[in-house]
């Protein structure tokens, strides 16, 4: 369904949600550990919840040193490890992943489903769509401002 390939890392979504992962995995950068910091052929990556659930995915990011991954519900899940000053190998203090980073770990009050309320404001009319560039928004240019 959906594939995405980073430096030396590849991961893709199954139209089952399933993820699949294979490339480098050097600190856990894509869900999967191994003795030779390889894996030539895919695997599966298993995303479980809080609960211990395995969810389904929906989208995937294969990056050099992290990478990210989308459930069906909106949580996103990231494997690996983000240095503050975006170099390898950080040490655990300067980590910004939280949990082992050996397997994908949910990033804390993080939804992409979830956005702001259209501002309302009784008083004034509708505005109708304004035409920002190539993008069209609605409602929105008071709280951007």
């Amino acid at each position: 369904m959906q594939i995405s390939a980073g430096v030396d890392t590849t991961m893709v979504v199954s139209t089952m949600g399933e993820v699949w992962a294979f490339g480098n995995t050097k600190n856990g950068c894509i869900g999967l550990q191994s003795k030779n910091n390889y894996v030539f052929t895919p695997h599966r990556v298993e995303i479980k919840n809080e609960s211990g659930a395995i969810v389904k995915a929906v989208d995937v990011e294969a990056g050099y040193v992290h990478s990210m991954i989308v459930n069906l519900d909106g949580s996103v899940y990231m494997c690996g490890v983000l240095d503050l000053d975006e170099m390898d190998g950080p040490g655990p203090e300067d980590s910004i992943t939280t949990g082992s980073k050996m397997f994908p770990c949910q990033v804390p009050n993080f939804n992409i489903w979830h956005r702001l309320p259209e501002p309302k404001d009784e008083k004034k009319k509708a505005k109708k769509w304004v035409k920002y560039g190539k993008y069209e928004l609605k409602g929105r240019s008071s709280m951007m401002a």
